[in-house]
């Protein structure tokens, strides 16, 4: 019987990890370098409230263009009020056969409810990855700059469908076992 349960919970436990979406490490996707590389050139950073000092939790919608290629990179944040780009430095490369020059890059980002930021004069940095952190200015009622392009937060998405997915099967299972050991 003790071994019955142990093996349905052990059972329990890979089927719960092995339908998990993503890895993460504090708090926030991982994201491995490609085929083992290391990483060329990535920005990563937080999104605050600039009048509160707060998080911003909402999704947020980046470009970075590159002004000497005329290559774009659209993302949205991986986290509440965090980001983290593809790895541009490895594309620029890759596609447009140069360096990536961070003079030649520009980012912006839209979230609803906030004005539009735009970030011409980038760090320095031509490797590795690159912290950028973003103060929003929430924006007035009357401010079109803010609407177009956002989208208030999507709850159909695959992360919550998977999670009542696996709530479904836990809770289905946990029942199941329930009703074995009392009917013993």
């Amino acid at each position: 019987m003790s071994r019955r349960v142990t093996v349905v919970g052990i059972g329990i436990v890979g089927f719960t990890l092995a339908l998990t979406e993503a890895v993460h490490g504090n708090g926030h996707e991982f994201f491995a370098p490609a085929q083992g590389k290391s990483v060329d050139l990535v920005y990563f950073g937080r999104i605050k409230d600039k009048s509160t000092g707060r998080l911003i939790r909402e999704q947020a919608f980046f470009t970075i263009f590159d002004n000497a290629t005329g290559m774009s990179f659209p993302f949205t944040s991986d986290g509440p009020a965090h980001y983290r780009s593809p790895d541009v430095g490895a594309a620029i490369k890759e596609l447009g056969g140069i360096e990536a020059d961070p003079k030649q890059l520009d980012i912006q980002l839209m979230v609803a409810g906030y004005r539009d930021a735009k970030v011409s004069a980038l760090p320095r940095a031509t490797k590795g990855a690159v912290e950028l952190n973003f103060l929003m200015e929430p924006a007035s009622l009357g401010d079109a700059s803010s609407t177009h392009g956002a989208t208030p937060p999507d709850f159909s998405s695959s992360h919550w469908n998977w999670s009542l997915a696996i709530g479904a099967v836990v809770l289905a299972i946990a029942g199941m076992m329930a009703r074995t050991l009392a009917r013993r």
